[in-house]
């Protein structure tokens, strides 16, 4: 639906295709599922600085998947590279909440 909305509000040429916005939809899931888990769970119990590892590593994850990707595949290359880090992300928090037995 979203190439077709995006052709509608912005002219064919210009539309997202398929790959992009699934690209991105990934992200969204992965950001949207860790947030909770690092507000709720991990800040209030101390672990600040596993976040902030795990921020790092899903950062030069992303950059390096960036470059090679986006040199490749262009802007499709960059939305799976976003949301290849932000799925590292994702794993970390899960990871460190299991290690704190709060998630089961």
């Amino acid at each position: 639906m979203a190439p077709l909305v995006g052709a509608w509000l912005f002219g064919s040429p210009v539309a997202p295709n398929l790959n992009l916005v699934a690209g991105y939809s990934v992200a969204f899931f992965c950001v949207s599922a860790a947030t909770p888990l690092t507000r709720n769970i991990l800040v209030p119990a101390g672990k600040t600085r596993r976040v902030l590892g795990a921020t790092v590593l899903s950062a030069l994850v992303g950059a390096a998947s960036m470059l090679a990707f986006g040199a490749n595949l262009g802007a499709a290359g960059l939305s799976w590279s976003l949301a290849g880090a932000d799925a590292v992300f994702l794993v970390c928090v899960i990871l460190e909440c299991l290690r704190l037995k709060v998630v089961r």
